[in-house]
């Protein structure tokens, strides 16, 4: 038999809403497993807004933020940053215009302009300066 790799896709085909992956689901991601075949989570959420139910399945690989970052196992395929110097600019250009934005990252998010979001975890940055002490260190995908 052909080892195969399936990739599957989060948000409207593994889950709702963030909700749990069915059993359904579960079961048919085992199977495939268990013939030998490779589990990859293809989403286009950054690595930082996938959920512990969903990590939990122990995919074989994940390629996250819409290709931004591939990893096989363990092992760091590919990554695709945003560069400290042009993130800084368009953090700059959204809380002039007072647009709200999202920085997605490996680890964590950074909410500009969403305070209505304040409750998920993720710092919420209101200034310029903010951005600069909140996001120094942050890998944004």
């Amino acid at each position: 038999m052909r080892r195969r790799a399936f990739f599957f896709d989060l948000d409207g085909t593994l889950s709702h809403n963030n909700g749990p992956v069915s059993p359904a689901d579960r079961e048919a991601l085992s199977a495939l497993r268990e013939a030998g075949h490779l589990r990859i989570l293809c989403t286009g959420r950054t690595r930082g807004y996938l959920y512990e139910p969903v990590l939990d399945l122990d995919f074989d690989g994940i390629v996250a933020g819409a290709g931004s970052h591939v990893t096989l196992g363990e092992e760091l395929l590919y990554r695709r940053q945003v560069e400290p110097a042009l993130r800084r600019r368009l953090a700059e250009a959204f809380l002039r215009l007072g647009q709200p934005c999202i920085f997605e990252g490996e680890r964590e998010m950074l909410l500009l302009g969403m305070e209505g979001y304040a409750g998920f975890g993720w710092p919420v940055i209101r200034s310029l300066e903010d951005f600069d002490r909140l996001s120094e260190g942050v890998t944004i995908n």
